[in-house]
């Protein structure tokens, strides 16, 4: 499947699920690279052959189809909620300078990158949170802003 990132759920939904398939160069980052993909592989339809066997060879081992280990996690997950229940500790936001945060992710234009692309995602915050701090400083949180 080749599929565009985007804003919209069910683009990321189609980039997740390729990308668990082991096949993320069939994710494409703006239209002109999915038209540009799909005329490549439209005229020769051999280039999918190695993307075909190597979702044959990896259907069994790929995260995609990998129920066991999500269940399990899933498991390992309730269980600790449960146990943090159980201690009466209950989660608590911090919502320490979520304004600030907010006001980041207004500005930056979701149709023009793909989340799941950034190699370093605390890093490209931690970037557009001391530059907002420049202009008007930021406290320290438990997040990411430091001093």
């Amino acid at each position: 499947m080749l599929t565009l990132s985007g804003r919209s759920f069910a683009s990321r939904v189609g980039g997740s699920l390729v990308r668990a398939a082991g096949t993320p160069e069939m994710v494409c980052e703006t239209p002109a690279q999915f038209v540009e993909r799909a005329v490549e592989l439209g005229r020769d339809r051999e280039r999918l052959d190695p993307i075909r066997e190597r979702l044959r060879a990896d259907r069994d081992s790929c995260v995609l189809f990998d129920t066991p280990s999500l269940v399990k996690g899933l498991e390992r997950l309730y269980g600790r909620m449960w146990r943090e229940h159980l201690d009466g500790n209950l989660p608590r936001p911090d919502l320490t300078n979520l304004e600030a945060y907010l006001e980041i992710g207004l500005q930056t234009n979701a149709d023009e990158i793909e989340v799941q692309g950034i190699t370093d995602y605390h890093g490209w915050w931690r970037e557009r949170l001391a530059r907002r701090s420049r202009y008007r400083p930021i406290a320290p949180d438990r997040r990411l802003v430091s001093d």
